[in-house]
């Protein structure tokens, strides 16, 4: 438990290093910008981050599951359609056959 609380907050840190500068990089924040205004724009963009992703993950998991749902119908549908094998219609000769129900060498 502790290693995935780790990585989650590594991946967090990773977030705001990000946030942070692509701020700095379009200018929204510059020398006059003070720390509550960059720590807001930081936990909105965080929040946005995390929602997109956990957005997409469940959409995708939707597909997926929507996917696995239609192959299953369609093997069904195919083993509607498919006709069942026909029973072998010839018995072995006796010539195949021993008394004991095993093969003869000839």
């Amino acid at each position: 438990m502790g290693t995935l609380l780790k990585y989650l907050l590594y991946a967090l840190i990773i977030i705001v290093i990000y946030l942070l500068g692509v701020g700095f990089y379009e200018g929204t924040f510059n020398r006059d910008s003070t720390v509550g205004e960059i720590s807001s724009d930081v936990a909105q963009g965080t929040k946005r981050v995390i929602r997109d992703g956990y957005d997409s993950t469940k959409e995708t998991i939707k597909d997926g599951y929507q996917a696995a749902k239609d192959k299953i119908e369609e093997h069904k549908d195919e083993n509607k359609s498919a006709e069942p094998a026909s029973k072998l219609e010839e018995e072995p000769s006796s010539a195949q056959t021993s008394a004991s129900g095993g093969f003869v060498e000839n």
